[in-house]
């Protein structure tokens, strides 16, 4: 027995270190932490990861939302202190989580470590401000390929030149400048999918020019929109109140490549619509 357990353990030491990487990946953040007692060889190893997730399943939900929030937050700064090499992936999504001042100063952090994907889901302690603002060096983030915030101000300053490598970007109850589609989206040329739900700032008129844009998910009040040029969008889902009434003639024949389309309301008028002009098109409700 005493051989089998040495024979193990050495066939866990000699793994190489990109493969020790891979597994850690797949592990929660607090299981690959442990993984250190393993051997010699895996004891910093978790220290290089390149993704950290800090999700509920991190946090071990508790009733004392205030102390659980503090908890939260000094292990994910000694976590970032002794994190050694490139972070590829963060996430920070607790329910109940609040923002604070340390939430920002992680993403001054990482907007420095080439971050390329980024999930923030916190609530704002003062509602009525329209959540937590942004910090501007989140805009200086030129490797992101995917951002995903909730409850916050986003407004990109002046100087924002743009995303040039956003894939994805996904807004939960955000507040948005004016103007926002018009401004903001053209400077994130490669964009495939947009999700827009419960946003407020913005104006009634939505206007959206994509190229690459395949994806698009819209839970908003809107009475005109537009897509001008978005040839490669496939599926597009709104999610509107019923006093909406945006005209929906011009939407499908801006839409070559329409194969979904998803609608919460007056669904007879939309499928007649939707089915007179592409027939071959299958409506979901």
């Amino acid at each position: 027995m005493k051989r089998v357990c040495e024979s193990s353990a050495d066939r866990i030491t000699d793994l190489p270190a990109d493969v020790i990487q891979r597994i850690l990946v797949f592990l929660p953040i607090k299981d690959a932490a442990k993984t250190s007692i393993l051997s010699r060889k895996w004891r910093h190893q978790w220290l290089s990861i390149p993704q950290l997730v800090f999700d509920n399943g991190f946090a071990q939900l508790k009733s004392d939302f205030e102390a659980r929030s503090k908890l939260i937050m000094l292990s994910v700064y000694r976590t970032l202190l002794v994190h050694d090499g490139p972070i590829t992936k963060f996430e920070l999504s607790v329910l109940g989580l609040e923002f604070c001042d340390e939430i920002e100063h992680i993403v001054r952090y990482l907007s420095s470590k080439g971050v390329q994907d980024l999930k923030l889901s916190c609530s704002s302690p003062n509602p009525s401000t329209g959540g937590y603002k942004i910090h501007t060096s989140l805009f200086s983030a030129l490797n992101l390929k995917s951002l995903n915030l909730n409850s916050c101000v986003f407004t990109p300053p002046t100087w924002f030149v743009g995303f040039s490598k956003l894939t994805n970007l996904k807004l939960v109850d955000a507040a948005l400048p004016d103007g926002f589609f018009v401004d903001f989206l053209p400077k994130c040329p490669m964009l495939e999918c947009l999700e827009v739900i419960e946003c407020s700032g913005h104006s009634d008129k939505l206007e959206i020019a994509a190229p690459f844009l395949k994806s698009f998910n819209l839970e908003a009040y809107f009475m005109e929109i537009c897509f001008k040029h978005a040839p490669l969008l496939s599926v597009v889902a709104l999610h509107l109140s019923e006093a909406d009434t945006p005209d929906m003639v011009p939407l499908f024949a801006s839409l070559p490549a329409l194969q979904e389309f998803h609608v919460n309301y007056d669904f007879l008028r939309v499928s007649l619509v939707h089915h007179i002009l592409y027939p071959t098109v299958a409506y979901f409700a």
